[in-house]
């Protein structure tokens, strides 16, 4: 399979919808009587993260803009119509929060609308009026569906997979360390968040990491029942899990993860070296070395997030010292080997016989000799 630009393998559809989902859009507009569609397939920070997209498929360009900070904001636009079709009938069976608008827009595209007749046409007034009105009720209820996405709770969805996931957590997703104070004592937690304007989603990633990766909890209320789900002022529900359970969810979806794939490490490498440091040092203290270490791999998840957020000031340079560091902050903690996953700059490999085979399900086939 012919790789892209990046060096990376091209992106599935799968992986395509979970960033049409969370970042991507429909832009249906009124220019005069006529109507105009476009798709935002995915906006993001990362002037790669847009040539994937359309190095991927083939089709449509990317576009610099700026966010409510003034930093560049690089996003990949469909505007043919052929293109936008054959994109959605490719993605469809596997969105999930954007179904509805894609769903109506596919139908609008496919479906040959009546000619606009003329207005000097005095006979052809009330036709043209109608039409008008129908081309003005579809962009309200795409505006409207844009502004409240959500699941409709009636429809059959299959349970979201890994891949879908991970692309979803890529573009909203959080890993960081967090303060607890018990006693006189400090402790830095894991914590994961993930973030969507659609509840249904959020419960459906809950539900399979539950079903999956802890069956025994969910027949008793009293245990680990799945994380807290809250909701901020915007509509925004955030999904939150910690310590253990995070990591749990990070191992499932880290063989796929593409933007925080380093984030994702270093999180499952630190609450791999805070488990078995409790176990060693049972009833006693942090020492002043195991603290400094833990507050510096708190700061460094700070700095990754950061320039998670603003990679369009960020230079090659930036992203080797952070590889570095991450692998001199991964053998502080003195883990033993194949207790936690090769880390992203490795590629991910696993060994078998003679031969490396990439993790990705997408390269299964996909074999190097050694």
């Amino acid at each position: 399979m012919k790789k892209l630009s990046t060096g990376r393998l091209p992106l599935t559809m799968e992986e395509a919808a979970g960033r049409l989902d969370t970042e991507g859009g429909f832009s249906v507009t009124m220019l005069g009587p006529y109507l105009r569609t476009s798709l935002l397939g995915g906006s993001n920070n990362v002037k790669e993260y847009s040539d994937e997209m359309k190095e991927s498929f083939g089709c449509g360009g990317v576009f610099v803009g700026h966010d409510e900070h003034g930093n560049p904001k690089w996003a990949w636009w469909i505007t043919r119509k052929r293109d936008i079709s054959k994109f959605l009938s490719g993605v469809l069976p596997y969105l999930r929060v954007k179904r509805l608008q894609a769903l109506l827009v596919s139908e609008w595209l496919c479906t040959k609308q009546e000619m606009l007749p003329h207005p000097n046409q005095r006979a052809a007034k009330e036709s043209r009026e109608r039409i008008i009105a129908e081309r003005k009720a579809f962009v309200m209820m795409i505006h409207r569906l844009n502004k409240n996405p959500n699941i409709d709770s009636s429809s059959d969805f299959p349970p979201p997979n890994d891949t879908y996931t991970a692309t979803a957590f890529d573009g909203e997703g959080y890993v960081g360390l967090i303060s607890q104070k018990t006693n006189d004592n400090t402790f830095l937690r894991l914590s994961v968040s993930f973030s969507n304007k659609a509840l249904k989603l959020i419960k459906d990633v809950r539900s399979v990491f539950l079903s999956r990766s802890y069956p025994r909890f969910t027949t008793s209320k009293s245990r680990f029942t799945g994380g807290s789900i809250d909701e901020d002022k915007g509509g925004v529900f955030l999904w939150n899990i910690r310590d253990e359970h995070a990591s749990s969810f990070l191992r499932s979806i880290y063989p796929f993860l593409r933007n925080k794939d380093l984030q994702a490490w270093i999180g499952i490498c630190y609450q791999e070296h805070v488990k078995r440091y409790t176990q060693i040092n049972i009833g006693h203290s942090l020492d002043k070395k195991e603290r400094e270490l833990r507050y510096e791999t708190q700061a460094f998840l700070k700095y990754l997030h950061f320039l998670d957020k603003a990679k369009s000031r960020a230079s090659a340079t930036d992203y080797r010292r952070a590889s570095k560091k991450a692998a001199t902050l991964v053998s502080k903690m003195q883990l033993p080997p194949g207790s936690i996953p090769l880390p992203p700059s490795a590629g991910r490999y696993t060994v078998t016989g003679n031969t490396v085979q990439q993790m990705r399900p997408w390269s299964k086939n996909h074999t190097a000799r050694v």
